[in-house]
């Protein structure tokens, strides 16, 4: 019984090690300090209990090694982000832009716009907003030219000409050949 015991009690710290273990790199990816400190302290703890436990009692192993494969997988499994279900393609695709924009901002100032704390981020907002107005009202022009274009030509073929030497050929890469 004391055997059984001491298996279930170095099973249960191992597996208490590889949830630290989990946590502690998770935290670091997040570049948490404190909270990756914690964890730290925590894995030291309970290592000391394993290591004091198995090491003079070979057999305590197999329990170390589940231990640490239920944590590790647990933990891995439970804190696994949940991928997003949306009917909608619009909100879809705006998710996906959203996500991307974050990742080639963390990749081009190594830092998520939760810890920056060095722009003023309402002097940045209003300025995107100001590219805004300028973006929607060319758009609102050229949906007006275009539907003005549609009333004048009634052939196909004229109207096309027409936007193509207003607007120009559109390119496979999207850009405008250049006249």
């Amino acid at each position: 019984m004391e055997y059984t015991i001491k298996f279930i009690l170095v099973m249960l710290a191992m597996i208490l090690a590889d949830v630290c273990w989990a946590m502690y790199f998770i935290e670091i990816d997040k570049r948490r300090v404190w909270a990756a400190g914690a964890w730290s302290a925590i894995i030291i703890i309970a290592g000391a209990f394993i290591t004091t436990s198995y090491v003079a009692d070979k057999s305590m192993v197999p329990a170390a090694a589940i231990g640490a494969f239920i944590g590790t997988a647990g933990t891995v499994y439970y804190k696994k982000e949940k991928k997003m279900t949306v009917k909608d393609k619009i909100t879809g695709a705006v998710i996906d832009d959203l996500v991307s924009r974050s990742q080639r901002g963390l990749n081009k100032y190594n830092t998520t716009l939760h810890e920056n704390d060095h722009q003023n981020m309402l002097q940045h907002a209003y300025e995107e907003a100001l590219d805004l107005s300028q973006y929607l009202k060319k758009e609102i022009l050229t949906i007006n030219t275009v539907q003005d274009l549609v009333a004048h030509y009634s052939n196909d073929a004229e109207l096309g000409a027409k936007i193509r030497e207003i607007y120009g050929e559109k390119q496979a890469d999207g850009d405008r050949a250049e006249d």
